[in-house]
């Protein structure tokens, strides 16, 4: 799944629920625009997925401090 971004500067927001009930979602690109990420609880009903987004960005954090996968894109 590609978050992504309206074009105007600021990344889409995703709301608390918006993973609820995944079992195949493997990857999740997450834009440089993004600058906050909600806790994705949703995530215990599936193997949370790997997070693909710019190396130093917010997503990056969110991933080392939750003990995520990560793979850094450009």
């Amino acid at each position: 799944m590609r978050i992504g971004n309206k074009g105007n500067g600021k990344g889409e927001k995703v709301g608390k629920g918006a993973f609820a009930g995944c079992s195949e979602l493997k990857t999740l690109v997450i834009p440089g625009s993004a600058t906050k990420l909600p806790p994705f609880q949703d995530f215990k009903t599936c193997d949370a997925p790997t997070i693909r987004a710019p190396k130093g960005s917010c997503a990056e954090e969110y991933a080392k401090e939750r003990k995520k996968r990560f793979k850094a894109i450009k």
